[in-house]
């Protein structure tokens, strides 16, 4: 049976920040999390991240009249959301 001097739970930033720095400092840590696909929490897999791609993204969608007013050609314009979202995993 393993011994761990710290267990944490949750792998979210919290959590995977402060199992890091009890290991720096010498300490035997296991962190659990019951997705083990979802290291990082809903922040990193589902919340802030992802949807800060998203609207950066659109944001230059939106932006495209300026474009135009200044010259800059934006013809086509599309948006492949299999892409998109490859590039937000």
């Amino acid at each position: 049976m393993n011994k761990f001097d710290v267990i944490v739970i949750g792998a979210g930033p919290g959590g995977y920040e402060c199992a890091s720095l009890l290991a720096k400092y010498g300490k035997n840590v296991a962190i659990i999390e019951k997705n083990e696909n979802q290291i990082g929490g809903t922040c990193l897999n589902e919340g802030c991240i992802p949807a800060k791609h998203y609207l950066e993204s659109a944001n230059y969608i939106a932006k495209e009249d300026y474009f135009k007013s200044c010259g800059v050609s934006v013809e086509n314009l599309t948006l492949d959301i299999k892409i998109l979202k490859n590039k937000r995993d």
